[in-house]
């Protein structure tokens, strides 16, 4: 979308850079950001999660696990051997995809999903604090 401007006497087009967060532009991009049987990009949380494991020691995890066999749900960090899985959820406060209406019915889905497949799911909000909680469940469960 172009935008006709007036600085200083000059007219000019500018045009617009970055697509409205939600516009069909946006979403046409996410959806081409990355090809087909590629992960996709880690949010800056998971990041700092894995890189908190890695340092505390803990290698059995598996970041971004798919683990149903028709969907390509994943889970951000898995261990498969205890069957536990780690989500993180972010975007709470500014109305991120896990408390918006249809994220959310899907994320019940896919939870319960993982549920039925004999999975245990835990879920850490992003909040003050939250690595520490995430630290103290991977302990509390003794997941190496």
């Amino acid at each position: 979308m172009n935008r006709v401007i007036n600085v200083g006497g000059r007219r000019g087009i500018v045009q617009r850079k970055t697509a409205r967060k939600g516009s069909l532009l946006s979403r046409r991009r996410a959806a081409t950001s990355t090809s087909p049987g590629t992960q996709r990009k880690k949010s800056k949380p998971e990041l700092e999660l894995c890189e908190l494991l890695m340092q505390r020691g803990y290698r059995d995890f598996v970041c971004e696990a798919t683990f149903h066999e028709s969907r390509k749900w994943r889970i951000d960090f898995l261990w498969p051997l205890q069957r536990v899985g780690l989500e993180i959820e972010g975007g709470i406060f500014s109305r991120g995809r896990h408390v918006r209406p249809a994220g959310f019915i899907g994320d019940c889905e896919k939870y319960n999903a993982a549920t039925l497949a004999g999975y245990r799911i835990y879920r850490i909000p992003v909040v003050k604090g939250w690595q520490n909680a995430a630290i103290a469940f991977v302990q509390r469960e003794k997941l190496t």
